[in-house]
């Protein structure tokens, strides 16, 4: 009989990890928290973060939780149908102010149903913030996002009426995220820098902005961009090895900026598949990055797969990234890579963009040693490759800037997605794929 019971427990053990998974990772002292289940009459999929701090993880519980029991009661009045439940987020933080947005879709009888939630935090006196509480004159704060809502619309031919009614407002560590819904479905991002705030901000959590002149403010707006660079005299590649290093999941400030510093003593350029929660917090960096000639595509949102979402999801995972990247350096995002490679004929004849692999995959994130990533670039590329990195990792960084001076002098070049397919005279289409270019 105790056998049995065991059975009966490890069997019961491996459903619940089926029908229902949790997992746990953390990045910057918070921790992402996924639920899925399914049955044959709905779907749930939640991602929400934890802090470890009662107050705010409480907060966040009470909404999913509640959003959760209420869907779970409206699909049991009729079972005869099929529903779904998506939850995630967004966050952003300027010093210890964090910004979380969660945003709630139900698709119950046919009818899609969105709700958001915004919720401040301050991590130093752990408590929750009122919007009102970070602007000293919230109608003159609503007053200047108004005037840079105007200007958007205006710049890129969208009509005012077809504007949702909420505003949400997320802090950055370079300025304010303004999110506005858009013919219900599509979303606006405006970045507002403080500067353009400087005279509403609530003194108590920006007096380090209000005492600052205005040449001290990082004002994305007024950020020089030099494009001389973007193009390189091809007579200067003849006869090289073409490599087109691809770095994924970034940018990270800690690492890319002076990563960027050092391609740039090497004339050395790359291409980085973005994720857009982080870009949107990194505008200043992602606006270098730009400027000194590499290729900017990509990553979705917040790298999610593909295959798993519903078609609405997926457009916000490709077209909220595209907006947020395309306001930042001003240019139409051509190139996409999805997370983990994958992607679907329906996803790829959808969407007007090139789809860009690799064909050399490094391994750094697993590897995570300088010597062997710069002994598998040294050992391992051909002319036209495109190579597979990520810009998380300080050894990768490591390694590809020793791998870089040694292939330099073996008649190598590193060359961006865009120089590459020109110098190689190829056209890269839309609805294509391409894991290298020779």
């Amino acid at each position: 009989m105790k056998r049995y019971l065991k059975i009966f427990l490890f069997v019961s053990f491996i459903l619940v990890l089926i029908y229902i998974g949790f997992t746990f990772y953390k990045e910057n002292d918070i921790k992402h928290i996924n639920e899925f289940v399914k049955n044959d009459n709905y779907k749930i999929k939640i991602s929400y973060p934890s802090f470890d701090c009662k107050s705010i993880d409480k907060r966040i519980i009470d909404i999913v939780s509640f959003e959760k029991e209420e869907f779970i009661n409206k699909t049991n009045k009729n079972k005869d149908k099929k529903y779904e439940l998506n939850i995630d987020y967004t966050f952003s933080k300027y010093k210890e102010i964090y910004s979380i947005y969660l945003r709630i879709f139900y698709y119950i009888e046919n009818e899609y149903i969105h709700k958001d939630y915004m919720i401040y935090y301050d991590n130093v006196n752990k408590r929750e913030l009122s919007i009102e509480e970070l602007f000293y004159d919230i109608d003159k704060a609503y007053n200047v996002m108004d005037k840079s809502l105007n200007e958007y619309l205006v710049n890129h031919n969208l009509i005012r009426n077809n504007i949702n009614n909420s505003k949400h407002v997320m802090f950055a560590q370079d300025g304010i995220n303004l999110i506005i819904k858009y013919n219900n479905y599509d979303v606006i991002n405006i970045k507002i820098s403080y500067l353009k705030l400087k005279d509403v901000l609530n003194k108590v959590y920006f007096s380090e902005i209000i005492s600052l002149d205005k040449n001290a403010i990082n004002d994305v707006e007024d950020y020089e961009i030099d494009n001389t660079v973007l193009e390189r005299n091809i007579d200067s590649l003849k006869n090289k090895k073409l490599i087109a290093l691809t770095f994924d999941d970034g940018p990270t400030w800690e690492l890319t900026e002076n990563f960027i510093k050092e391609l740039d003593k090497r004339n050395a350029k790359v291409s980085f598949f973005m994720v857009g929660e982080r870009a949107m917090n990194q505008e200043k960096l992602v606006k270098l990055i730009h400027s000194k000639g590499h290729t900017i595509g990509s990553h979705t949102y917040d790298h999610k797969n593909l295959n798993n979402l519903e078609d609405e999801e997926i457009e916000f995972e490709i077209n909220y990234t595209n907006q947020i990247l395309e306001n930042i350096i001003g240019e139409k995002i051509k190139y996409i890579r999805p997370p983990y490679g994958i992607y679907t004929e329906e996803i790829l004849n959808k969407y007007n963009m090139t789809f860009i692999l690799w064909n050399k995959d490094s391994l750094d994130w697993k590897k995570k040693d300088t010597k062997k990533v710069k002994e598998y670039l040294v050992n391992n590329l051909e002319d036209g490759d495109i190579v597979l990195l990520h810009d998380l990792y300080k050894t990768t960084i490591e390694g590809v800037l020793e791998a870089i001076d040694e292939l330099q002098e073996n008649n190598f070049a590193f060359v961006s997605i865009d120089e590459l397919a020109k110098f190689k005279n190829i056209t890269l289409l839309p609805h294509n794929v391409y894991r290298y270019i020779r």
